[in-house]
């Protein structure tokens, strides 16, 4: 059951708040093993893709920050193929609150990331400065119509995004979990 109603956290203290959020989280995957079948994932994928190329942001943007896809989150693999003088970049798990992203390059991608999926293996060094990304593609456990997201918890895109405060940013999920409302903090993105 996906609760709605005031989520401030003006209202709800940060346990209380958190105690929501995992509730939800733990609804969403229960109904992902109901709705996620092979066929649906590639079909909703294809249609955020063809979405997402039709959109201003993405045409003007040229840097932009991608992920590679966790089995419940739709695979955007299809937009590095996207024609137009793009460059790409991806995240990788860095430390317990730390994400970093590095250019897109398949010769440079290691499977068994911290998530069990690909994640570049560029030196630290290497990562691109955050404020010179235009457009990042972020994933979400959920939605609102609003752009309130919820994450998985770590809040690594949360910490990561305030030092891109010049990219636009566009939420990626698959339609059924676009919520009416969410719990969220100041903090989160």
């Amino acid at each position: 059951e996906i609760m709605s109603g005031d989520w401030s956290s003006d209202v709800c203290s940060s346990d209380l708040m958190q105690g929501f959020k995992q509730d939800i989280r733990v609804a969403l995957r229960q109904l992902n093993k109901l709705t996620l079948t092979d066929a649906y994932r590639a079909e909703a994928a294809q249609s955020i893709v063809q979405a997402l190329l039709a959109t201003e942001m993405w045409q003007k943007a040229r840097r932009i920050g991608l992920y590679e896809a966790l089995p419940d989150e739709p695979s955007l693999q299809s937009l590095l193929a996207a024609p137009g003088d793009k460059e790409f970049f991806i995240p990788r798990v860095e430390d317990a609150e730390t994400i970093a992203f590095y250019s897109y390059n398949l010769e440079k991608l290691q499977e068994g990331g911290a998530f069990g999926i690909k994640e570049p293996t560029q030196a630290r060094e290497d990562a691109v400065d955050p404020t010179l990304l235009d457009l990042i593609i972020v994933p979400g456990v959920a939605f609102t119509a609003q752009g309130v997201r919820l994450g998985r918890g770590k809040a690594y895109y949360d910490r990561f995004l305030q030092k891109a405060p010049q990219a636009r940013l566009i939420g990626v999920t698959f339609r059924y979990r676009l919520l009416p409302s969410l719990p969220s903090d100041p903090w989160d993105h």
